[in-house]
């Protein structure tokens, strides 16, 4: 028999009781301007509550528990191998059209490598990306893996009004199992796509997503939300719109977080979403 439902139960109705208030604390992720590091902000309610005196030692591992293990920051070279790992498993050819179509079966060595090459590939373009003007790539780690990744993000920055420029994630970066031309096509019809809806200029001005990735054992946790809500709270603070192209696994949780579509066009015969969040009207 659960203790819980035995003996101790009545000695603890003898207990004296302590009125007191117990503070739930509510936390919010929010950014540092400066290093892109998030911080905490606390929004809390005074709740009285009578607490056996014998339950109070309880009481710190209730909130200990309570603590969230997800943690954001910016990236670092040191992460371009977890990020490069990461990416290859989320977007899985078996299910992500455009991993399948730019790593086809016919380019794959017909003798397995001990690295695939797709790795070294995305570690190499992270690298550089990550020390390219205007990319900024975040990472959420959590604290109960020892730290692994477990998310990650690459946003583009916005030009200045009236600055003209290209794209900065337009880069190729050569491998032997990357199709290139499927990679030329992707490129193509995603500015196509983004030039219609965004008109000349495309997204050059705004907060744009290029890419959002989470551990496939690792979902539903909130993580892609957190890396989203990095992004969209920049785009706020400069009252800029924020942009992205959206697969059809990812257009529940860009929906729900406000974006709208602005229409479809077709890449790999799957139908993906430029969508956009617009900035609050003044």
């Amino acid at each position: 028999m659960d203790q819980g439902e035995g003996q101790d139960v009545p000695r603890q109705r003898n207990v004296s009781l302590l009125v007191t208030s117990v503070w739930f604390a509510r936390q919010r992720q929010m950014t540092d301007l400066e290093g892109g590091m998030v911080v905490n902000e606390h929004t809390s309610a005074w709740i009285p509550a009578q607490v056996p005196l014998l339950a109070l030692e309880s009481c710190q591992t209730i909130f200990n528990h309570s603590r969230m293990p997800l943690q954001m920051r910016a990236a670092t070279d040191a992460d371009t191998d977890a990020i490069a790992r990461l990416a290859t498993i989320a977007f899985d050819p078996a299910t992500d059209a455009i991993a399948r179509n730019l790593f086809p079966k016919r380019l794959q060595p017909a003798v397995p490598r001990l690295e695939d090459p797709a790795i070294a590939w995305r570690r190499t373009r992270k690298g550089l990306k990550m020390h390219t003007e205007r990319i900024i790539l975040m990472v959420v780690t959590d604290d109960e893996l020892d730290d692994q990744i477990v998310g990650f993000s690459m946003w583009e920055e916005p030009l200045p009004d009236g600055q003209q420029g290209e794209s900065m994630t337009k880069g190729l970066v050569p491998c032997e199992t990357l199709d290139e031309e499927a990679y030329q096509e992707l490129r193509c019809a995603s500015g196509a796509a983004t030039n219609e809806s965004l008109g000349k200029d495309g997204s050059n001005h705004m907060w744009y997503l290029d890419y959002l990735g989470v551990d496939p054992g690792q979902q539903r946790r909130g993580i892609g939300k957190m890396l989203l809500e990095w992004g969209m709270e920049k785009a706020r603070e400069q009252n800029r719109d924020a942009f992205l192209i959206a697969t059809p696994a990812g257009i529940p949780l860009y929906l729900a977080a406000g974006f709208e579509s602005l229409g479809s066009f077709m890449l790999f015969d799957t139908p993906h979403s430029c969508m956009i969040k617009r900035r609050p009207e003044p």
